[in-house]
């Protein structure tokens, strides 16, 4: 069984600054992730410290903050962050979330993959393998998990099936919501764009991260990809990204 530890929050109070102005940048991410809620049952935000997945958790304090507008009742955030053990720096990133979930009074769950990559087989799908395992085990029926992929990682992803020579379930790209464990997985963030996640960042939470890619073995590929996100949206500035097809890729 995958250890886990868990840190008890009290009840999720007001965000603390007010709720993105209403007519500001961030608002349609903002509207993304509160469109997303489900009516009742416990929220787990997949936080893994890095830009993308803490705008995410932001973003869905805001949403249930009175401040903001009125969330179903009964609702229940909590974070849950992955610890691979297979980064140097995986237990300074552990600490960081914690500091972060503790100034949002959002309750955090620490997973541990308690299992060594095998020999031969790529650590990137192995993580994540071993991330969805993870969370899958915690959503109830009524339960949901959000992840933060954006519109720059559907490109990617489409992208690099296509490398692959994958048929055309995999060139659909990620669906926005699918069964995870007795629950739900949901990416509220698919159809907005990298730089729309940047510029949250800036303008509601006063802060610029890196952003942080998945340990990979295809550093070629990814920096394909990365001059691929630039010449989309400098080509498509207002309309990137377009939506893909929902599919059964996971």
């Amino acid at each position: 069984m995958a250890a886990a530890s868990h840190e008890h929050g009290r009840a999720l109070p007001p965000s603390g600054p007010a709720a993105a102005d209403r007519d500001g940048p961030g608002i349609g991410l903002l509207e993304a992730v509160r469109a997303a809620l489900p009516c009742s049952g416990r929220i787990w935000v997949a936080y893994s410290g890095g830009m993308d997945s803490h705008v995410l958790l932001d973003a869905a304090v805001r949403a249930l903050s009175p401040d903001s507008s009125p969330a179903p009742p009964g609702l229940v955030l909590q974070a849950a962050h992955v610890h691979h053990g297979i980064h140097p720096d995986a237990d300074r990133w552990v600490a960081h979330c914690r500091q972060v979930c503790r100034e949002l009074a959002v309750p955090l769950r620490v997973l541990h993959a308690d299992v060594a990559p095998p020999r031969g087989e790529s650590l990137e799908a192995w993580a994540r393998r071993q991330r969805y395992r993870l969370l899958a085990a915690l959503p109830g029926a009524d339960d949901a998990v959000l992840v933060a992929h954006h519109g720059n990682d559907q490109a990617e992803t489409v992208l690099l099936h296509l490398f692959r020579g994958a048929g055309p379930s995999g060139l659909a790209g990620m669906p926005e919501r699918r069964r995870l464990g007795h629950g739900w997985l949901l990416r509220p963030l698919l159809r907005r764009p990298r730089r729309e996640l940047r510029d949250y960042a800036l303008r509601y939470m006063h802060v610029h991260m890196q952003h942080r890619r998945a340990p990979t073995n295809f550093r070629k590929v990814s920096r394909v990809l990365e001059s691929y996100d630039l010449c989309l949206e400098a080509c498509f500035p207002v309309n990137f990204p377009v939506g893909f097809p929902d599919s059964a890729w996971d």
